[in-house]
């Protein structure tokens, strides 16, 4: 299939009132929010966003200085920058409570605003998020540095094999990479303004050297989560499974699903992702499960 057919029906327009925020949105229903991982954009989630469309209103959004989104003035915090965005665009769109699927860095936004804007979010799905770590030192940060080095190398040499070798990272089995998707990325990547943008995002996102960052969370944090929670974890992620099953078994009451996937484990295994959160999502239970957890202290 080729990004048109998978995201065929899908309405691509801009959105904000403060951000000028490019969004995909296609669907009806209750709405689910799809997040983006450092350095990508929207059509990340070519692979989910029909299948979840059957059951769901999907709308998926390029984080500012990624894609298509609004060039900002930079701001270093970034994490609360991504979130002032994605509640300027439900705000615009007029959602008052939403799903929220992360991928990546995305996952890292999604939990940060379950946790301070908790109105805002019904269900979690946190999938291979960064920012999170359930346990001091659980964490390998040495890999962040090949990361950032192969993130601003392709920046320097945006030629389509860089971009592909770059991506190629993200994934267990390449060959699961498709033309069209690379070619959506390096032309993205040959602008010189989001080119900037995205260097600027790289050098914060990562920190040099790597270490803590500000508004990661910890275990107590994780705790606090009191919301239907799904943890999606690939056993060739950055970080291995044992990670993954940290971060669930400290978010009260979450799912944990393991798929044999990559760090992009929604793209390389699509099929498998859609189900499992799709099952998740529709999983009344699971919000019963949440109303009953005590409250933190």
């Amino acid at each position: 299939m080729t990004l048109w057919t998978e995201t065929l029906g899908a309405e691509v327009r801009y959105s904000g009132d403060r951000y000028r925020t490019r969004v995909l949105d296609v669907g009806c229903g209750e709405p689910l929010l799809l997040l983006h991982g450092q350095g990508g954009h929207l059509e990340n989630f070519a692979r989910n966003v029909r299948a979840f469309a059957e059951h769901r209103r999907v709308l998926a959004m390029d984080f500012l200085w990624h894609g298509a989104s609004e060039q900002a003035p930079f701001d270093e915090r970034l994490i609360p920058a991504f979130m002032e965005q994605v509640v300027d665009l439900l705000s615009a769109e007029g959602i008052d409570r939403c799903a929220v699927e992360g991928q990546s860095m995305g996952g890292w936004v999604a939990a940060r605003l379950a946790l301070e804007r908790p109105d805002l979010v019904s269900k979690l799905v946190l999938t291979t998020p960064m920012g999170i770590e359930p346990a001091p030192e659980s964490v390998d940060r040495s890999r962040y540095d090949s990361i950032r080095s192969a993130q601003l190398k392709t920046l320097d040499e945006t030629t389509f094999e860089q971009v592909r070798n770059r991506l190629e990272m993200l994934l267990l089995a390449p060959d699961e990479l498709d033309d069209e998707l690379v070619a959506v990325r390096h032309a993205f990547y040959s602008r010189p303004d989001v080119k900037a943008g995205l260097r600027r995002v790289a050098e914060s996102y990562f920190g040099d050297p790597p270490g803590p960052l500000p508004w990661e969370l910890g275990p107590d944090e994780l705790g606090d989560l009191r919301l239907p929670t799904l943890v999606y974890w690939g056993t060739a992620n950055f970080s291995p499974p044992s990670v993954g099953e940290g971060i669930a078994d400290h978010i009260p009451g979450a799912a944990y699903h393991l798929a044999e996937a990559g760090h992009w484990a929604q793209y390389e295994r699509a099929a498998e992702h859609n189900e499992v959160v799709l099952a998740f999502l529709a999983d009344e239970a699971a919000n019963v499960r949440a109303d009953e957890l005590p409250e933190s202290t």
